[in-house]
């Protein structure tokens, strides 16, 4: 623990110092649920909206170390983990997944996190197991949705992940390289090309 002692804060020590893995004191005894530490470093001044690396506050690290229902659904029938993904909180997702949250629940739309993770976590839910070809009401897969925001990464990551590139949607009827070429704006002309080159390593490996 290398929160600091109470002699410390009354020598005028830094409450907000972090340390080599970018965390601060707070964070430190958030995880501990000390809280006599948590109030005597709030009084003297500790920053209760700081982040760690993945921007997980002090508030995520208390929940989930002191034993909170990792499974409890909120609005929109979405679990912890979807809200870890919407909002990219790396390091939050990793300890609810670590702590046996699975990666297959489905909100009220029918997604899982992956179809709504942001750069961070997407990797991560793949290395759980995460359902690269999933498909929800609408056989949107999370390449779909993916392509649909514009999230290069991501793409990158499921592709590398062995996604099915030709899955075609229902309401649409369009797989996921013409999808990407129904959206007007430039960014997504590197998303196509990234999936173009991709195919046609599909193809290569296929005819071989």
């Amino acid at each position: 623990m290398k929160y600091l002692p109470e002699g410390l804060l009354k020598k005028g020590a830094d409450v907000n110092t972090r340390d080599k893995q970018g965390w601060k004191p707070l964070h430190e005894a958030c995880a501990l649920a000390n809280p006599k530490i948590l109030r005597m470093l709030v009084d003297a001044g500790a920053d209760s909206q700081a982040t760690i690396p993945g921007r997980d506050r002090p508030l995520h690290i208390t929940l989930i170390h002191t034993g909170a229902d990792i499974t409890a659904r909120g609005s929109r029938h979405r679990t912890p983990l979807h809200m870890c993904a919407e909002s990219d909180l790396a390091y939050t997702a990793y300890i609810l997944l670590a702590n046996g949250l699975s990666t297959k629940g489905k909100d009220q739309d029918t997604w899982t996190p992956l179809c709504c993770c942001g750069d961070k976590i997407a990797e991560i839910l793949v290395h759980f197991g995460a359902n690269v070809n999933y498909a929800d009401k609408d056989n949107w897969t999370p390449l779909h949705q993916t392509v649909s925001c514009m999230r290069r990464s991501v793409v990158e990551a499921l592709l590398v992940a062995g996604t099915d590139v030709d899955f075609r949607t229902k309401d649409e009827g369009l797989n996921v390289m013409e999808r990407a070429k129904t959206i007007p704006h430039r960014e997504t002309s590197d998303v196509v090309v990234g999936i173009w080159k991709w195919s046609d390593k599909l193809c290569d490996s296929r005819l071989r």
